[in-house]
């Protein structure tokens, strides 16, 4: 083989930032309450029994924080985000 099979998409990282990314195609500006509000309700939706975890929301922060250093959001106040117009 020549490649390496990815990871399980369900509950991942990958999920969680493409979650928050569909986010920003609906909002043009989110507080980081609401993504995380918006987030789990969006996993619940899909998944009830795999969001009674409570890993989730602080992995949701770990994702904005990682999507805002590598440019995809940035901040536009304390805690208010939108997507960056590179």
């Amino acid at each position: 083989k020549h490649y390496n099979k990815q990871s399980n998409f369900k509950g991942s990282n990958r999920e969680i930032r493409g979650a928050i990314l569909r986010l920003f195609t609906k909002h043009k500006k989110l507080t980081a309450s609401k993504i995380n509000k918006e987030i789990m309700k969006e996993l619940t939706h899909r998944s009830p029994a795999d969001t009674s975890r409570h890993d989730i929301p602080p992995r949701i922060q770990t994702n904005l924080e990682t999507l805002l250093k590598e440019g995809f959001i940035q901040k536009t106040t304390q805690s208010t985000y939108s997507l960056s117009m590179v």
